[in-house]
């Protein structure tokens, strides 16, 4: 019960966590999950966050529900936060849902994972902003986002940046039979890759 924090940080690979409540309790820049880096600045080590497995999850009342990110690129090689699973989360009243984060140099995104079966809503502003990462597949819902001023003036379920900070393209993240319901806006997506497949949404709310 204590602000600016993160509640679980994961920073490694072939794990995971399940079975486990976790509560912000409305405080200031709570983050519930965060998978990644140890130290989340530094470009001077290979770090990796990877095949690591997440499930029955209850999130609620944090600033940032679930968070992703990779570490740096270090002499031409990359970091990774790849082939994660998330399934079976309830992300409830947490100002944004999923936030897949930029690295802190040129490098890989947050790529190649998976979420299924997570449901995002009720007093959030964002579900999922993607604004570094691609070939992410997610089977989510997303309802009642409808709620603040931020990250988003217009609450937004879901918002898919063109390219990150370093300029690299966020390619090809795929949602399949993703329902919009009860959202201000359902999408704000501007890269041309993004790919959405058999999803319910409302072509006045995009």
């Amino acid at each position: 019960h204590a602000a600016n924090m993160i509640v679980v940080r994961y920073s490694d690979s072939h794990g995971g966590v399940e079975n486990l409540t976790i509560d912000g309790a409305g405080l200031a820049n709570v983050y519930g999950l965060a998978v990644v880096p140890e130290n989340r600045y530094q470009t001077s080590n290979l770090v990796f966050q990877l095949y690591n497995h997440f499930s029955n999850l209850y999130v609620e009342s944090c600033a940032e529900g679930l968070v992703l990110q990779s570490g740096p690129r270090v002499n031409g090689a990359d970091s990774g936060c790849w082939y994660n699973e998330f399934s079976c989360m309830h992300i409830f009243s947490c100002r944004r849902g999923i936030w897949l984060v930029a690295p802190p140099n040129l490098g890989s995104g947050v790529n190649r994972n998976w979420f299924v079966d997570v449901r995002i809503g009720q007093a959030c502003n964002t579900g999922v902003q993607i604004d570094s990462g691609g070939t992410n597949n997610f089977q989510i819902a997303l309802e009642g986002v409808e709620t603040g001023t931020s990250p988003n003036a217009t609450p937004t379920a879901l918002q898919i940046a063109a390219a990150d900070k370093f300029g690299t393209a966020n390619e090809s993240n795929r949602f399949w039979g993703v329902t919009f319901e009860g959202n201000t806006r359902d999408i704000d997506n501007a890269s041309p890759y993004t790919e959405l497949h058999g999803c319910l949404y409302s072509g006045a709310k995009i």
